[in-house]
C-alpha cells in the first residue's frame, strides 16, 4: 500500500478517538446534571468517568506533540506513564456517586417530570400548598444539615413522592433540588460565620455544621448566594 494510506490510517485513529472523547464528555455532562437534581453535593458526580475520558485524549495529545523529538523519546514514555497513573489515581479517589443504597433513588425519572402522572395531577394551588409545606419543614427541622440528604429522603419527610417534589421545587421555588438545598446550607453557614464563634482557620468546621460534605461546594454556594467568599462574613473584632 502507498505510504500515504498508512499516514491516514494512523491519524484517523486519533481523530476517531477525539470525536468519541468529545461525545463522551457531552454525555457525562448531561448525566452529571441529572445527578445534581437528586443530590445536593457537587463532589458526588462522574469525575472518575471523566478522568477516564480525559486520559487517552491528553496522553495522545502529548504523544503527538513531542513524538518527533528523539531527544525526549525516553522522557516521553515516562511522561505518558505519569499521566496514566495520575488519571487512574484521580479516578480511585472519587467517592460514591449516590450515598447509601441505590434503591434510595431508583424511582427518580431523570429530567424534570413534567409528563409524569403525579406531576400532571398537581394544580397551581396544590403546588403553592406543597411549597409552604416544604418551607415549614426546612425552617423547623432543617433536614439540609444532614450531608446525606437526597431527593428521595426529603420527599418522604414532606409526605410526597420524588416526582411531585421535583415539580414543587422547579415551579414553586424556581430551582432544582441541588440549588435549593445548597442555598439553605449557604444561609446556615453565613449565620454561623457571623456568630463570632469561628475564625479563619475553622472554615471546615463551619462547612460540616452547615451540612456540606464538600469544601468546594461550600465555597461555591456562598459565593453564588452573596457574591463573596466565606471569610468576608466573619465577625470582626
Amino acid at each position: 500500500m502507498p505510504n500515504w494510506t498508512g499516514v491516514i490510517a494512523r491519524y484517523f485513529f486519533f481523530a476517531q478517538g477525539l470525536v468519541y472523547g468529545v461525545l463522551n464528555l457531552r454525555i457525562l455532562m448531561k448525566h452529571q446534571s441529572h445527578i445534581r437534581q437528586v443530590l445536593a453535593d457537587r463532589a458526588s458526580d462522574l469525575t472518575w468517568l471523566r478522568n477516564f475520558v480525559y486520559a487517552p485524549l491528553v496522553i495522545a495529545g502529548v504523544w503527538l506533540a513531542f513524538r518527533q523529538l528523539p531527544i525526549v523519546d525516553g522522557l516521553l514514555q515516562l511522561l505518558c506513564l505519569g499521566l496514566s497513573l495520575y488519571f487512574v489515581s484521580a479516578a480511585f479517589r472519587q467517592r460514591d456517586v449516590y450515598p447509601g443504597k441505590l434503591s434510595e433513588v431508583e424511582d427518580w425519572p431523570g429530567d424534570v417530570p413534567n409528563e409524569s402522572t403525579s406531576a400532571r395531577r398537581l394544580t397551581p394551588n396544590q403546588i403553592a400548598i406543597l411549597k409552604d409545606r416544604v418551607t415549614l419543614l426546612t425552617d423547623q427541622h432543617k433536614p439540609y444539615l444532614d450531608p446525606a440528604l437526597n431527593l428521595h429522603t426529603l420527599a418522604d419527610k414532606v409526605g410526597i413522592n420524588t416526582h411531585e417534589l421535583s415539580l414543587v421545587l422547579n415551579q414553586g421555588f424556581g430551582m432544582n433540588f441541588y440549588a435549593y438545598i445548597n442555598g439553605l446550607r449557604a444561609e446556615e453557614a453565613i449565620r454561623l460565620l457571623k456568630s463570632g464563634k469561628y475564625g479563619r482557620g475553622e472554615m471546615e468546621a463551619v462547612s460540616i455544621r452547615a451540612g456540606f460534605n464538600s469544601r468546594t461546594t461550600f465555597y461555591a454556594a456562598i459565593k453564588k448566594k452573596k457574591g463573596e467568599k466565606p471569610a468576608g462574613f466573619l465577625k470582626k473584632d
